[in-house]
This record gives structure tokens, C-alpha cells and sequence, in this order.
């Protein structure tokens, strides 16, 4: 039996057409035997399943027109799902060997960052920053390259840091969501200016002689960052923590720069001046400041607990804004104030 179904074999399927079509032939083949033989068909409607000659016939007819139908329909079905399977898999192998084409791609960049030509590897950036523009599930994987290179201390240059810093902090950069890791970087001599600066980490770096001018920094680390005579004028701050970080040797914030929901927990400050910027919600508990200068700030909703102050001064010209001040340094605990440290102006 399993055999007799066997319709690879040629055989059996010269059989099965045969015995098809024998059974739908079955009403002619029974006319022409009964009419050679000379028997009345009109007498015999066994055969017909007691239906009339005609109305037997053109119901056979029908019957087997329909069945006919059926099995092109299901033949043409084959076909389509044959063709798509056939499709499927086609595509599939094409996107295997598009994707091996991409990795290939990004593998030869990567190589290209380590040429010894630096305008090489200038090409290389620029060609990986469109290259992951074009390509999302590439653009992690190029941002982490690109942190690479901006705390590398020697293979890259000033000119590959400064492009890597536009294309990492761009307005609309594709990289603006994403996770930048730059800690235990050493960063000199920077220009962060005109900058969006987001969800990146600079923990435990070195920010030395840099640039943030009309920059924004949002849901960023500084934490134990070591910052030296930097200049940040008309930049935003939000969600920012410098925790622990220490802010050294001259470093200037002025013009209208905002600090908002900071935290500056145990933060030392260290002759660094601050001119005409906002403090809103802050938190400067355990906060050591030593010979530094606020001229001109507003504080508002602001944790002023600090560690210590020594030889700082704070000049208001609203005096609104330093009875603010000073209301919130009264409710701090445990600050420790060495002599004339505190001037008020």
C-alpha cells in the first residue's frame, strides 16, 4: 500500500491516472458497453443512482467540473507556497550575506582606526559616524569606539578627539541616548562648546584647561573627577552629580550659567569663581570651600551643609538674594568655618 502511493514512482502514477480516469469516463464508458451489448438504459438506472440518463450525465459532468477545480486551485497554491518558501530562503541568504558584507565593513574601519596616517584615521571617523548613522544596530558599538580613542593618551590626536567630541555631543547626534563612558580619561585643552552633553561619565577623569561654553549637560557624572582651569559660560546643568570631585586652580563658571538639581556632595572647591550663576536645588552637604569667590549667584532650595569654608568670599548685589542665602546657611549642621572665612558683600 505504501508503495501504491509512491507517486515519485512513474509507475504508479501512470496507475492512479489510468483509475482516475476511469471513474470519471465511468457514465460514457457504461453508455457504450450497454448500447454494444443493446440494453435499454432507461431500464437500468442503477447505475445512474435511479436519476434520468441526461440529468445523470450533466450532474457527473458538474460534479467532476468542480472537483477539477478544486485541484488547480490547490496545484496553483503549491506553487505559491513553493515559490515563497523558495523566496524565504533566498532572502534569508541574501540579509546572511548582506550582514557578513556590514561586519566587514565595520571590521576594516576598526583596523583603519590603528594606521600610523593620521589622516587616515581622521577619514575613518568621519566614515564610522555615517556608518552607524546608516546602520542603528552599529551605533553602541561605535560610540564605545569612539570613547576608546578620546581616553587613549597616545596613538590619537587633538584634531581625532575634537571631531570624535562634535559627533559624540552634537545637537541631534545619534549618539545623545546612549551610554558614554569616559572615565579615568585625561582630557586637555578641550572645546566642549555649543555642545549637548548627555548620559555620559566622567568618573575619576581629568578635565584639564577645557572648554564649555553655551553647553548643556544633563544626567551626567563627574563623581571624584579631577577638574583644573576649566571655563564653563552660559551652559546648563541639570541632573548632574560631582560627587567627591575636586574643582581646582582657577576654574571659572560665569554668565548665567545653570546649576539645577547638582549634586556637589563632598565636592572640593578649590580658588574657583563663580559669577552670576544659578543654584536651584542643590546639594552641597559635606562641600569643602577654600579661597574661592561667588559673586552675584542665587541660590534657591539649595542644601548649603557644607564640610568647611575658608577664605571664600559672596558678593549679592540683590540683597534679597543674599538673605536667601543666608537663610539656608543657617539651617545647616556640622560646618565648620575657620576665622573671617565667610565675607559678605
Amino acid at each position: 500500500m505504501k508503495d501504491l502511493i509512491n507517486f515519485d514512482s512513474k509507475k504508479n502514477r501512470i496507475a492512479i491516472c489510468i483509475i482516475v480516469g476511469v471513474i470519471i469516463t465511468y457514465p460514457f464508458i457504461i453508455q457504450l458497453v450497454f448500447g454494444f451489448f443493446g440494453i435499454d438504459l432507461e431500464q437500468k438506472r442503477l447505475w445512474t443512482f435511479n436519476m434520468a440518463i441526461k440529468d445523470f450525465t450533466s450532474s457527473w459532468i458538474s460534479l467532476w467540473g468542480v472537483v477539477c477545480a478544486i485541484i488547480g486551485v490547490y496545484q496553483v497554491y503549491e506553487k505559491i507556497c513553493v515559490s515563497r518558501s523558495q523566496h524565504k530562503e533566498l532572502a534569508i541568504l541574501q540579509n546572511k550575506q548582506l550582514d557578513n558584507q556590514i561586519d566587514n565593513r565595520y571590521s576594516t574601519y576598526i583596523s583603519m582606526l590603528n594606521s600610523d596616517n593620521e589622516t587616515v584615521r581622521l577619514n575613518t571617523i568621519c566614515n564610522l559616524y555615517y556608518f552607524a548613522k546608516e546602520y542603528n544596530e552599529y551605533v553602541q558599538s561605535v560610540c564605545e569606539n569612539f570613547c576608546d580613542i578620546l581616553c587613549s593618551s597616545d596613538k590619537h590626536s587633538i584634531k581625532e578627539k575634537k571631531r570624535i567630541i562634535r559627533y559624540l555631543f552634537a545637537k541631534n547626534s545619534i549618539f545623545h541616548n546612549q551610554e558614554k563612558e569616559l572615565n579615568n580619561c585625561n582630557l586637555e585643552g578641550l572645546s566642549f562648546n555649543n555642545l549637548y552633553i548627555n548620559n555620559a561619565q566622567f568618573n575619576k577623569s581629568q578635565i584639564d584647561k577645557c572648554s564649555f561654553q553655551s553647553t548643556t549637560i544633563t544626567n551626567s557624572e563627574f563623581v571624584a573627577a579631577k577638574i583644573h582651569s576649566i571655563l564653563l559660560r552660559h551652559v546648563t546643568i541639570k541632573n548632574v552629580s560631582f560627587k567627591d570631585a575636586h574643582i581646582l586652580d582657577g576654574s571659572q563658571f560665569d554668565r548665567n550659567t545653570i546649576f539645577h538639581k547638582i549634586s556637589f556632595t563632598g565636592t572640593s572647591f578649590d580658588k574657583a569663581d563663580f559669577n552670576k550663576c544659578s543654584f536651584s536645588e542643590c546639594d552641597f552637604s559635606d562641600a569643602v570651600i577654600n579661597e574661592s569667590n561667588y559673586c552675584n549667584n542665587k541660590f534657591v532650595k539649595c542644601n548649603l551643609d557644607f564640610h568647611s569654608i575658608n577664605q571664600t568670599s559672596f558678593t549679592f548685589i540683590e540683597s534679597k538674594h543674599m538673605k536667601e542665602f543666608e537663610e539656608m546657611l543657617v539651617n545647616t549642621n556640622n560646618m565648620h568655618i575657620e576665622g573671617n572665612a565667610i565675607q559678605f558683600v
